[in-house]
């Protein structure tokens, strides 16, 4: 029984530690670092589902934090608000966000377009980011960038710790027995 028992608490341990690296593998840093002259960068973190942006975390230069992401009622097609243009789709290519792009509410309450300008045969880079404020229009060009986060989402911090735990508490169970032997021999 006790065996069966260990066996189960090392399995639950070892999945509990797989689904929380899984968890970080959708979550990723990025940085929009104005090259026109005008200041406003922005960073954050962007967490997906697939290729869509279901979170974004951060803050823009002038506009204060990232306070949401503007959900896309077409998805997985674009969306038109104005002269907005957006889609919330991740472009692993680039990396980064599509021609399309992300569209976010700010603590100052403009809300904006981040997205990637794609040079079809110009002599823009691809990984070119435009940020368009409502009411404002562009107002800056930069250079978007997007890593890999290092550090998992507190949901994966929890799935970890539950597996260290139980990994813990299976080696701590198969120790009692093997104890009780040596003491039994002394």
């Amino acid at each position: 029984m006790t065996l069966i028992k260990d066996s189960l608490l090392g399995a639950t341990a070892a999945l509990a530690t797989l689904a929380a690296t899984a968890a970080s593998a959708t979550t990723y840093d990025f940085t929009l670092l104005d090259n026109n002259g005008v200041t406003i960068d922005a960073s954050g973190v962007l967490n997906l589902t697939g290729d869509v942006i279901n979170n974004i975390a951060g803050d823009i230069t002038g506009y204060g934090a990232i306070t949401g992401l503007i959900g896309n009622p077409n998805s997985p097609g674009a969306n038109i608000v104005g002269d907005i243009l957006y889609d919330n789709l991740f472009n692993p290519s680039v990396p980064g966000v599509d021609n399309n792009g992300i569209y976010v509410s700010t603590a100052s309450g403009a809300n904006i377009n981040l997205y990637n300008v794609h040079s079809s045969g110009s002599n823009i880079p691809d990984n070119t980011a435009t940020v368009y404020v409502d009411q404002v229009g562009s107002v800056a060009n930069g250079t978007f960038s997007v890593s890999p986060t290092g550090v998992p989402e507190p949901a994966g911090w929890a799935l970890m710790l539950l597996g260290v735990g139980l990994a813990g508490a299976t080696l701590r169970s198969e120790a009692k027995p093997a104890l009780a032997k040596a003491r039994a021999r002394s």
